[in-house]
């Protein structure tokens, strides 16, 4: 039987580069405005099988788009 305290406690490494929703809106507006179309929620409830999905209304991370460059990673997490 696995040690389930060891694996929570385990230390991962991760690193990206983050772009935030409000540097989108400036440089990119289309891009907002399909992460916040209707159309896209819908087919993705539809594709997951999800009753509901909502858009963040957080106004840096509302959208996130992760660039993994040579050596970066995303390590274990649990959201």
């Amino acid at each position: 039987k696995a040690d389930v305290s060891r694996i929570r406690s385990a230390s991962f490494s991760s690193s990206k580069v983050l772009v935030n929703q409000s540097e989108l809106t400036e440089d990119c507006p289309e891009l907002i405005e399909l992460f916040h179309w209707d159309g896209l929620r819908q087919l993705l409830q539809e594709a997951f099988g999800v009753e509901k999905l909502f858009c963040s209304a957080d106004p840096l991370g509302g959208v996130y788009l992760n660039f993994f460059e040579q050596g970066d990673q995303l390590g274990w997490h649990f959201d």
